[in-house]
């Protein structure tokens, strides 16, 4: 195969990254596609550029990682109050 493979694979990530969100089997597709062009990718002259392309998408990755983890973080505190104001409530009520 061609570094084209692994430059669709690279276009493919940008798309998610875009997207409204990404879910775990779409994620894995992606991934076996992107290991499968890289193994046989030929590394010709545009190699490097390939290269800084997929470290900039990592670093874009990282940050979604970022950005969902805090999200996550603070929904479950979201979550344990509502919890925790429940039980209080469930102390005031009437036997």
């Amino acid at each position: 195969m061609s570094d084209l493979e692994l430059k669709a694979a690279l276009d493919a990530m940008e798309q998610l990254l875009q997207g409204p969100g990404m879910d775990a089997p779409t994620l894995l597709a992606w991934q076996e596609r992107f290991h499968e062009a890289l193994g046989t990718a030929e590394r010709g002259p545009g190699w490097p550029d390939l290269v800084a392309r997929a470290h900039g998408l990592a670093t874009r990755i990282d940050h979604a990682i970022q950005q969902l983890t805090a999200e996550k973080n603070a929904l479950a505190g979201e979550l344990n109050r509502s919890a925790q104001g429940a039980r209080a409530l469930k102390g005031y009520r009437p036997s």
